[in-house]
């Protein structure tokens, strides 16, 4: 079964009633950059924190699941030796050939990959999927249109374990790019 992220970061005052929603309609996951934003979810949805910028929260808070970018906080195997209670998982926007290699290695070591794909072909998802064909991790897109679910989910038959989708607000698609 594939799982379904709701991306909060950007949803401002509408972040509380897209996670009410969210539950409501059984989503696997809620992320946010700040650990305050995780704080009234309940456990019943996996917590995931992807903080922004450089610098990585002193307390993680509820987050089960912290997803860092490998190029800028280091690898999730190097921050769970420091936190061995947390869960990680990496971020890579694949945007050109040095970080399409990043991705790769990053779904056939991760227990966690989420995925931004610049492109507009599935190409780079194809190779990422191929890279990953005999990994155990978990592999999520991120999406900006609603519409492109089905093709990323039959990319080489089988598609990524998820999507990420960031709605504009409580009962709309997402922002960017909708049809």
């Amino acid at each position: 079964m594939k799982q379904c992220w709701l991306d909060i970061r950007s949803a401002g005052d509408s972040a509380a009633a897209l996670c009410q929603e969210a539950l409501h309609h059984g989503f696997d996951a809620i992320v946010a950059a700040d650990p305050a934003d995780l704080a009234p979810l309940p456990p019943t949805v996996t917590r995931v924190l992807l903080p922004s910028g450089a610098d990585l929260p002193a307390d993680f808070g509820v987050a089960d699941l912290v997803v860092v970018d490998p190029a800028v906080h280091g690898t999730p195997q190097r921050l769970a030796e420091r936190h061995p209670e947390r869960r990680f998982g990496a971020y890579v926007e694949v945007t050109d050939s040095e970080s399409l290699e990043l991705a790769c290695a990053s779904v056939r070591r991760d227990e966690y990959t989420v995925l931004r794909f610049r492109d507009p072909t599935n190409i780079p998802l194809e190779i990422v999927l191929a890279a990953a064909a005999d990994a155990s991790g978990l592999i999520i897109t991120a999406m900006d249109r609603v519409a492109d679910a089905p093709v990323h989910l039959g990319v080489l038959e089988h598609g990524p374990g998820g999507l990420m989708l960031a709605p504009a607000a409580p009962g709309r698609r997402p922002a960017s790019g909708t049809s």
